[in-house]
């Protein structure tokens, strides 16, 4: 018996470990998309308009807009896509990770 409840205590150690691991990397991500956002929605200065999130990349001519780094815009924002797929998956993951600490699936998640 005592075997047992210290397996079952290993295995809850274990997956508080990754949770927090998870959780770790989920805060990680959520910088660094802070970050984007604040270099996408600077102000550039000299009257000119921030690269930002979604607004077009091209001029009303259909150039690119000459007073943005085109490429870095499109690489930051392909980035911050990314980054919201990859939240929302670790935000599931610990969702369904929490709920098997919960009452009655191996116990809860002690402080250290």
């Amino acid at each position: 018996r005592k075997a047992t409840m210290a397996m079952a205590d290993d295995e809850a150690a274990d997956r508080r470990r990754a949770l927090l691991s998870l959780d770790a990397r989920r805060s990680a991500l959520l910088a660094e998309s802070e970050a984007i956002v604040s270099e996408l929605t600077a102000d550039p200065g000299g009257g000119a308009a921030p690269m930002g999130i979604d607004t077009p990349l091209v001029d009303s001519g259909g150039y690119p807009r000459s007073d943005v780094d085109v490429y870095r815009a499109r690489h930051l924002r392909r980035r911050f896509k990314e980054i919201q797929t990859d939240v929302k998956a670790a935000e599931r993951e610990l969702a369904s990770g929490l709920e098997g600490l919960g009452p009655g699936g191996g116990g809860g998640i002690a402080n250290p």
